[in-house]
């Protein structure tokens, strides 16, 4: 038997964790349920392991920012394909979008391809905001399997430095921030392709 929704916000409130709205959503497409709650960082049927990394994000970003930031579901991909978009919002002023992710989801929810992940606004950055609503997008889609990206930015920045420092595509990869995010939740098989002289797709897999 499930706790009442009261019991379960209060115990999640002295752990120092916002909730607005939350709600349990029903079964997926491929038998297993969407764990993340409507509004929130919630996700009571997602692994134990995965639930505290999620937790501990949640706390260091809240630490860093001073508040507890709010996920939303923008566009769903009705759990097995489609293209889907994840933001972070402040608790307070909604309409203030603290980062977003955005990608399409295929192969009955195995894949996220296309992957694009941005924290908006420098006071923003390097406060776990990346890696919390990746981790709370993981929640969400729990059969997620396989990530795809083109390196951009930072990301083909630092990887170019490593290649002109004599280190070869993986390892140069193994030095961005997007390989440190995902393999924090485990990520860590890397194939990597270059469609053009100047652009690099890599995926990443468990």
């Amino acid at each position: 038997m499930k706790a009442p929704l009261s019991l379960l916000i209060n115990s999640i409130l002295s752990l120092g964790i916002v909730v607005v709205g939350c709600l349990t959503s029903p079964s997926t497409s491929y038998g297993k349920p969407a764990n993340i709650c409507e509004e929130g960082l919630i996700s009571d049927q997602a692994s134990l392991e995965l639930s505290a990394q999620i937790l501990d994000l949640q706390k260091k970003a809240s630490l860093a920012l001073g508040y507890t930031p709010i996920f939303k579901e923008v566009a769903s991909a009705g759990n097995s394909a489609g293209f889907i978009e994840v933001q972070l919002e402040h608790p307070i002023f909604r309409s203030t979008v603290l980062a977003k992710l955005s990608a399409d989801l295929s192969e009955n929810g195995q894949a996220l391809e296309s992957v694009l992940i941005e924290v908006l606004n420098e006071n923003n950055y390097n406060k776990g905001l990346s890696n919390l609503i990746f981790g709370a997008t993981l929640s969400r889609y729990p059969n997620i399997s396989r990530i795809s990206l083109d390196l951009a930015m930072d990301n083909l920045r630092i990887f170019k430095q490593g290649i002109d420092m004599g280190l070869s595509h993986e390892e140069a990869f193994k030095k961005t921030p997007a390989y440190k995010k995902y393999a924090h939740f485990g990520f860590k098989n890397i194939t990597i392709t270059q469609p053009s002289q100047f652009n690099f797709s890599v995926t990443v897999s468990k």
